[in-house]
């Protein structure tokens, strides 16, 4: 039921893949999952208590009914490997999820910025590979126990669904804040006394409302979950969730003391004046990915050597470098700016060619 469960956020991460408009098809998606999921749950539910079936730890409810509706032949064998392959695929959709959110977290500054480099194969590789170290130590722990991990799945899900439950509770509430204030500063009167916006504010707190209902009942059945299942193994959220944090600050802290040590200013560069040569006996190649402390002195020390300097911008990012090249160009030392497209996210390779 869980696992099914976490269906629904996956289209919600996954929302802006989906054909336009997202939002229509993105109903749609969460119409038939939980009618799928409501169907699947009231009909099992009704037909193990029917036959009076009872948990097994090495069999699941699933495989006895089927095995007792249809023995042990191959419609049971079938189901069976249904269910394994959904399973797969549910398992896959971590590998999908958690490297985009890894790649968000290191733009955002708090994991290290290799997280948001697509490899090669135009993946997230470190979060691919990271996330691997983890399931892997997490299974060797539990001893391959998926029992064992349930509790922890469920703690994780129902966090999940409170955090980003209650996230949607503070958005409404500022687009409302947004759209009063938007409608008073267009007219002097109050927005309550407009019918119009009466109804639109009416919906923002409907939503709010729905989304609050939701953060309440996934925070409910969090704390039942926790209670019930901690000498299960959701005491670790405890050490996690602490660990993590201090963690994801130590490195946006990181971070942030690096950019003010190498970020420079006018007085700086005014301050750096270099002896120019006109030496063109040498070309020095310069690679920057922006102008920082670092690269400023690069430029300088190679402009100091050779007239002929070509600062290097490689773009494994396809970002959009005509700021930095701006930049550059306003040292007026004379040297050649030149970008190179990299398509396939490689660097050392396009500097060399």
């Amino acid at each position: 039921m869980v696992t099914a469960m976490t269906g629904v956020e996956v289209v919600a991460n996954a929302g802006s893949i989906l054909k336009k408009p997202h939002d229509h098809y993105a109903r749609l998606i969460l119409m038939a999952l939980g009618s799928v999921l409501a169907f699947c749950f009231l009909s099992i539910t009704f037909t193990v208590n029917h036959i009076g079936l009872i948990p097994a730890a090495n069999e699941s409810l699933i495989s006895q009914m089927t095995r007792y509706i249809w023995g042990g032949g191959i419609l049971h064998q079938s189901v069976q490997l249904i269910t394994a392959a959904v399973l797969f695929l549910a398992a896959n959709s971590a590998y999908a999820g958690f490297p985009k959110l890894a790649a968000v977290l290191a733009q955002d500054g708090w994991l290290p910025k290799q997280f948001s480099a697509l490899g090669d194969r135009l993946v997230f590789s470190q979060g691919i590979m990271w996330l691997t170290v983890g399931a892997i130590v997490l299974v060797t722990l539990f001893k391959a126990d998926t029992h064992a991990l349930i509790p922890l799945y469920a703690i994780g899900v129902f966090t999940a669904f409170t955090l980003s439950q209650s996230g949607m509770v503070r958005y409404w509430s500022k687009e409302k804040k947004r759209y009063i204030e938007g409608q008073n500063a267009e007219s002097d009167g109050d927005v309550l006394h407009k019918p119009k916006c009466r109804k639109v504010i009416f919906g923002y707190y409907r939503r709010m409302f729905v989304n609050g209902f939701g953060a309440f009942v996934t925070l409910l059945a969090l704390l039942v979950t926790f209670e019930a299942k901690f000498m299960e193994g959701a005491y670790i959220v405890l050490i996690a969730v602490p660990f993590f944090s201090f963690l994801f600050i130590s490195i946006s802290n990181h971070y942030k003391n690096v950019n003010a040590q190498m970020c420079i200013d006018a007085f700086y560069i005014k301050k750096r004046k270099p002896v120019l040569t006109s030496s063109t006996e040498k070309t020095i190649v310069v690679p920057i990915s922006r102008l920082h402390k670092g690269s400023f002195e690069a430029i300088a020390f190679a402009r100091e050597m050779s007239k002929d300097v070509r600062v290097l911008l490689v773009d494994p990012q396809m970002n959009d470098f005509d700021a930095l090249v701006d930049e550059v160009k306003s040292l007026k030392w004379g040297v050649e700016v030149v970008q190179i497209k990299s398509p396939y996210r490689a660097v050392v390779q396009p500097i060399v060619e």
